[in-house]
């Protein structure tokens, strides 16, 4: 419940971008969502399995983790181009020059994280 109520308290009046793009709603909720839950998830599994030796910790948050962020930003700018899924086009930029997004992820995974 924490990775939703999280940044659906933070995020629920923005539905524009400053430059007059659709960059916002429920497609950022979801972004910032999913982000969340990604990280959640990963971290959950590092702490509970105890026989992974560090290879696997590190490969685990390295492709999971890390690399969703790159993943991100060329989904947002390849479908920003080819304008298929218009709703996603710019949104690492939105995200990237949004403040509370750190504070958000953040708040969001430790919240997640406690007993």
């Amino acid at each position: 419940l924490v990775v939703y109520y999280v940044p659906f308290a933070v995020y629920a009046g923005v539905v524009a971008s400053d430059n007059g793009t659709q960059a916002g709603g429920v497609t950022l909720l979801g972004v910032v969502t999913y982000t969340i839950c990604i990280t959640v998830v990963n971290v959950r599994i590092g702490m509970i399995v105890c026989q992974w030796s560090w290879p696997q910790h590190v490969t685990i948050y390295l492709i999971s983790i890390v690399l969703w962020f790159p993943f991100l930003y060329g989904c947002s700018w390849l479908f920003g181009a080819q304008q298929r899924f218009p709703h996603i086009a710019g949104m690492w930029a939105y995200i990237e020059t949004s403040d509370p997004f750190v504070l958000v992820y953040l708040m969001g995974v430790v919240a997640s994280l406690l007993p």
